[in-house]
């Protein structure tokens, strides 16, 4: 089999109505979705579903979560807390975390629940680690279009600080788009596209133990254009990848850098590669990317909103192979707030919400070749 190659191994219908979701793996094994139902109520509920070392799906719980001081709102990020304990923010301000038993049943009550941002005024919120017990959001606000990271301190049995810890704004105006990566313990990098120049900005710095956000260790510009749809992630060592929407004509694209642990920028776009023409599209709108061995895979909806997957190879220092190896088409109606988790080295878990609003996901593979190193990839 060629390198890259994509095969489905299997497919589940995980909820009868979802408008938006994001998925983790909150145990091996199981996979734990945060979404909104496409419905008169908008409500936010929990589903679950297990994957073995074939790809088979099997659906184990959904309930609808309740102590939430706001339960009709839009879902972005995710993260695993620790075994069995995820984290999700929203688009009004609120970080929550649940928890998921063993056999993959749903505590429909929330743990613990802090609005990060006191007016609401906050979209498309990401959550990453910074160290320890502190978790970094980024998010911007709509109504003054600046952007902000924020510490909360939430520890492993989900309970979450009564007040975020530091709240700092990275741009002024005109930026609607920001996500962090961890990359290294207490180091994140910030990508964020800035209106007021025009330009894509990379820049890092410190989350201390009790959350102080430091001064930019190192910055930089990677692209002549404001972009959209920021979604990083790791590749190897101290090489990293953003995938993200073209602010001009909304293709997609792939940019990778070098960044050391220290926080020190050594090269901004390394490579790039235009996975999907725009052809009067947006096809990278919730495009989101992980690696092993040499691969990179991106899932989206391409420009007749279908769901796609693709694979580029990309080396150990960051160059991106001239060429798609493979393109999987895995739904050929429609698909919207796709999401895709790395499972183990050569398998993938996508979602997705189809035309009929119901909850989706499937099982990829890829093949890969020897030669390169296995990279942990990290999804927003």
């Amino acid at each position: 089999m060629a390198l890259g190659t994509i095969t489905i191994l299997d497919t589940l219908k995980w909820s009868e109505s979802s408008g938006s979701q994001v998925a983790v793996e909150v145990r091996d094994g199981i996979i734990a979705v945060i979404f909104q139902t496409w419905d008169a109520d908008f409500i936010v509920k929990c589903a679950t579903f297990s994957y073995d070392g074939s790809g088979n799906l099997v659906k184990l719980d959904e309930g609808t979560l309740t102590g939430m001081a706001v339960t009709a709102t839009i879902i972005y990020g995710i993260i695993k807390i620790a075994d069995g304990i995820l984290a999700f923010t929203d688009n009004d301000g609120y970080v929550c975390t649940v928890a998921i038993a063993a056999n993959g049943t749903i505590t429909t009550a929330i743990l613990d629940e802090l609005q990060f941002r006191a007016d609401a005024n906050c979209s498309e919120p990401f959550i990453c680690h910074g160290t320890g017990d502190m978790w970094v959001i980024s998010y911007y606000d709509p109504v003054g279009d600046d952007s902000y990271i924020t510490t909360v301190e939430i520890d492993s049995s989900g309970a979450i600080a009564a007040a975020v810890a530091v709240t700092q704004q990275i741009s002024i105006g005109f930026s609607n788009n920001i996500n962090s990566i961890k990359i290294a313990d207490g180091k994140i990098a910030i990508f964020f596209a800035d209106g007021n120049d025009n330009l894509a900005h990379v820049e890092t710095r410190t989350i201390s133990g009790i959350g102080a956000i430091s001064a930019i260790i190192d910055s930089s510009t990677w692209s002549d254009e404001s972009q959209y749809d920021l979604r990083p992630f790791h590749i190897t060592g101290t090489i990293y990848a953003c995938s993200y929407r073209d602010g001009t004509d909304g293709g997609g694209w792939i940019n990778t850098f070098n960044i050391a642990a220290d926080g020190t920028i050594t090269t901004v776009d390394i490579d790039s590669f235009n996975y999907e023409p725009a052809a009067g599209g947006v096809p990278g709108r919730w495009a989101t990317g992980g690696y092993g061995s040499g691969v990179a895979i991106v899932f989206y909806p391409d420009v007749n909103d279908y769901a796609q997957a693709k694979t580029v190879d990309i080396d150990g220092s960051g160059n991106i192979g001239a060429s798609v190896l493979d393109t999987e088409t895995v739904d050929n109606v429609f698909a919207d707030y796709t999401h895709l988790i790395k499972v183990s080295e050569t398998m993938y878990i996508v979602i997705w919400s189809d035309d009929d609003v119901y909850g989706q996901a499937a099982s990829l593979s890829v093949s890969l070749v020897a030669g390169f190193s296995y990279s942990q990839v990290h999804i927003i």
